[in-house]
């Protein structure tokens, strides 16, 4: 592999890493803000928006942007069949949901959603039209160009809703900071990619993307609902007021994800596309990417419990203590990250659809059904069943599914998840004890309970991370561009 090809990998990591840093702190900011700006109710009309619209938003990519990136080659009037593809379904869908406002109104009798779901739907039909612009950036490692678009987009969106919110302190201010977000990053995604969209027709040549397209969306589809259907019970059984709070431990949860995974499969997954055949280099990368995350999820899951209620007092204020309840009860999940996180992007990048399409209906049965049942009990009751079916269930499956073809095996994962394992005992146990101290010294406040159970935590996790040479190789490769690719 080319010193050039080595250095765009490298420098794409950084700036996928440092959108992530600069992305993870404005949505810190920005939910510290809001959540002493906008009750919990307004935060539910807006989850009960974004169930639907998140769903529809599967069917607005139809997997055509992995299916641009799982490319080797892409031909300029491929490009242009799936741009002009990309935009008639996205007008139509937006047409769709704007008609479907009674409706989902009807659903969670809730009349207000009706003009903030017209309001969304621009927001939607905007930012679908730099869809495949986006993907052709991050297809061609072009991670400079997706940084200033999404940071630009985040930074103008996020001003937005605080100012809008202190002035309305209510769901609108989210809705018009969504639409902004999505003008500016299609706007710098538009003129920063440079390309003209066209079609000179010839849509049968590309009928083999969009049948790839559709495999990966129905997986998504299956995804989104097992991910989604206990926070649709929880706001039709119990209220706006309970999916507000369920809607804000839910984006704690996925806090970590943004930050620290998000960036690392963001560049990992083109690069397995590149790889697709090459078997130790798979493996290799695959490997690499479950010793990561298993040292961060897997400890972050195990300490959860400890400092969930506490973070959110901090980051979201008094009233917001039950999110933090609600959001404790994701530590199965968290933990089952640290060996399941990459799995999808695995299966995609190596084109076994079928199978990631049939385990998308398990998956729904095992994980959505779990949410089910315990949305019967509340919020607490739907993020406990979904987590708890997530690690003892789903993921044993995942690490099977994975490993029946190809070159990982089930045993390569576990011992690939080992060091992170080892950290987890670690820094549960520090954490543990943090916790005895608190309440021996019957110290109360949050942020200085918060402060010692990570601190502790942390220096637990460092010993023995650091102790372990492949855990310690694992970290330190991030940072170093002769460690991306073996020449």
């Amino acid at each position: 592999m080319s010193d050039v090809f080595e250095h765009r990998i490298h420098a794409g990591r950084r700036f996928a890493y440092s959108q992530r840093t600069l992305t993870f702190l404005v949505n810190f900011v920005t939910i510290a803000f809001l959540a002493r700006l906008v009750p919990p109710a307004q935060f539910g009309l807006m989850a009960m928006i974004m169930s639907v619209v998140n769903f529809l938003a599967v069917f607005r990519d139809l997997g055509l942007t992995s299916a641009t990136i799982q490319r080797a080659s892409l031909s300029d009037d491929e490009r242009g069949s799936l741009f002009i593809f990309n935009a008639v379904v996205t007008t139509i869908i937006s047409i769709l949901l704007a008609l479907l406002a009674p409706l989902i109104s009807r659903f969670y009798r809730e009349p207000s959603l009706g003009p903030l779901i017209l309001g969304t739907t621009l927001g939607f039909l905007i930012g679908g039209v730099g869809a495949q612009h986006a993907s052709v950036l991050r297809r061609n490692l072009a991670f400079r160009q997706v940084f200033l678009a999404e940071v630009g987009g985040l930074v103008v969106g996020s001003t937005a809703t605080i100012i809008l919110a202190s002035w309305r302190h209510d769901a609108w201010a989210l809705v018009v900071g969504g639409v902004a977000q999505a003008t500016v990053s299609t706007i710098l995604f538009l003129s920063l990619d440079g390309w003209i969209p066209h079609w000179k027709g010839g849509l049968k040549k590309s009928l083999h993307l969009l049948a790839f397209g559709a495999n990966v969306s129905l997986y998504s589809l299956l995804n989104y609902a097992t991910n989604n259907v206990g926070a649709v019970l929880v706001g039709f059984i119990h209220g706006p007021i309970a999916m507000g709070f369920y809607s804000r431990a839910q984006s704690l949860y996925s806090l970590p994800v943004s930050f620290l995974l998000y960036p690392y499969l963001q560049v990992q997954f083109p690069l397995m596309c590149r790889f697709n055949g090459d078997a130790q280099e798979t493996q290799r990368l695959y490997l690499d990417m479950i010793r990561l995350t298993s040292l961060i999820f897997i400890p972050a899951g195990v300490i959860l419990p400890f400092i969930g209620v506490d973070f959110a007092t901090v980051l979201l204020g008094t009233p917001w203590a039950e999110a933090g309840n609600i959001f404790s009860w994701f530590s199965p999940s968290v933990v089952a990250l640290g060996v399941v996180a990459p799995f999808g992007q695995y299966m995609i990048s190596q084109g076994r659809l079928s199978e990631l399409r049939l385990w998308g209906i398990g998956d729904l049965v095992i994980r959505g059904g779990g949410a089910v049942l315990g949305a019967q009990a509340g919020s607490a009751g739907a993020a406990a069943g979904f987590s708890f079916a997530t690690l003892f269930l789903a993921t044993p499956t995942i690490v099977w599914l994975c490993g029946r073809y190809g070159p990982v095996s089930a045993s390569d994962q576990i011992r690939a998840a080992m060091p992170g394992m080892a950290s987890a005992v670690a820094a549960g146990i520090a954490a543990a004890a943090a916790h005895l101290s608190l309440v021996h010294w019957n110290i109360t406040d949050s942020l200085a309970a918060l402060s010692l159970v990570i601190g502790s935590s942390a220096v637990a996790w460092c010993v023995v991370a650091f102790t372990s040479r492949s855990a310690r190789t694992c970290l330190l490769n991030i940072f170093r561009p002769s460690a991306v690719l073996q020449n």
